[in-house]
């Protein structure tokens, strides 16, 4: 029998998105290898209040010291290579995978490459108001040749409202919807009307998902989470 890698994820960034991981690895594997086998897989649930603490204070040595030791423990526990579930901590991406002791599966690198397979050169982006205000988005889309358009403060500020706290704890309502849709909305009609109309949504938290889907908006919108998911099963299936 194949010995099929194994995925370690550094995950409870937050628990909800982490689960949506977890599920989807399976059944996207499931899907891929058309057979009936559940894969393995590892998680390491790190303290989300700690992470975000060393985010927000840009404390990045301290925020890399704990990524890479839960990337070695998930090492220590028989995974061949590790995904941090969420979007954020990927501001220390380059920095941990210099030091880290597996091989890393960045979710900006495999959602540039998804959205340049797609012919789409101006995206909207969305996710907390961390990751909005900083640059390693904007920055891996322009070496690709792709706009990536931040929205604008007080928009990213109702954005990151829709997601903390009630998102990041697994709770969605029609109302969050449509409040996302009503800052996103406007800010793609008004690209258009500038001429620079967006191709896409980039759903750059992992937890966004949960609340928009395609059809919800009124250009395609890319789901980080299965983005980075797929990526991980390809690493799987061909090693």
């Amino acid at each position: 029998m194949v010995s099929v890698p194994v995925p370690g994820i550094v995950g409870g960034l937050g628990p909800a998105s982490t689960v949506d991981y977890y599920n989807n690895i399976i059944s996207e594997y499931r899907r891929t290898v058309e057979r009936d086998v559940y894969p393995r897989i590892l998680i390491n649930s790190v303290d989300m209040t700690d992470i975000l603490a060393d985010v927000s204070a840009h404390s990045y040595d301290s925020l890399t010291a704990k990524l890479a030791e839960a990337v070695s423990q998930l090492k220590n526990a028989g995974a061949d290579f590790a995904l941090i579930a969420s979007n954020t901590p990927h501001v220390v991406f380059d920095r941990l995978a210099q030091v880290s002791q597996l091989p890393l599966i960045s979710i900006v690198e495999a959602v540039v490459a998804h959205t340049a397979v797609h012919g789409w050169t101006h995206v909207l982006f969305t996710g907390t108001l961390f990751t909005m205000n900083n640059t390693f988005y904007p920055e891996k889309f322009a070496q690709a040749g792709i706009t990536c358009t931040m929205p604008p403060p007080d928009d990213r500020e109702r954005i990151h409202q829709i997601i903390f706290p009630d998102l990041e704890a697994g709770i969605v309502t029609p109302e969050m919807k449509s409040r996302f849709q009503a800052v996103c909305s406007p800010l793609i009609t008004a690209e258009s009307a500038a001429g620079t109309p967006v191709d896409a949504v980039i759903l750059g938290c992992t937890e966004l998902p949960l609340l928009i889907h395609d059809g919800d908006m009124p250009v395609p919108v890319v789901n980080t989470t299965a983005v980075h998911i797929r990526a991980a099963v390809r690493r799987m299936c061909c090693q």
